[in-house]
């Protein structure tokens, strides 16, 4: 005997993860994130600030950073930018008081994952002098 709701539960089976499915799909590389930026900076999150809009699609997270280490190009000691929520959006995800590295293309107060922004781990020490090597490298 067959199940007259089975074709129902398949097609909310399968509906389902299309519509939670929103991943960051852009690929950071270094490099290429210190090439393309004109100022990278170390820094700590101070303030984040959620804007949430009518329209989802225009929601965004103010953030203010207090400056730790200039690593390329002209930075003051605060920087505000924006940032999309992470996910499908590629924003950074961002809790206060923890370091990040930032990296602003020209004319951009905006980061993201694809741009190369992220959350300083432990794990990865040598990271700043890493940018700073390529920084030196880019300039000769």
């Amino acid at each position: 005997m067959r199940n007259p709701n089975l074709g129902k539960i398949i097609f909310v089976t399968l509906l389902i993860p299309s519509l939670s499915s929103y991943a960051c799909s852009c690929r950071s590389d270094l490099k290429a994130n210190v090439n393309s930026a004109e100022r990278i900076f170390l820094a700590k999150a101070i303030s984040a600030r959620v804007h949430n809009e009518a329209n989802e699609d225009l929601s965004y997270v103010e953030v203010e950073f207090g400056v730790i280490r200039k690593l390329k190009g002209e930075v003051p000691k605060s920087v505000t930018v924006k940032t999309r929520p992470p996910g499908g959006d590629c924003g950074v995800s961002i809790t206060v008081a923890e370091k990040y590295v930032i990296f602003l293309r020209k004319g951009e107060e905006q980061i993201g994952m694809c741009g190369g922004s992220h959350q300083v781990y432990g794990f990865f020490p040598d990271e700043p002098e890493e940018i700073i090597k390529i920084v030196k490298q880019q300039s000769k």
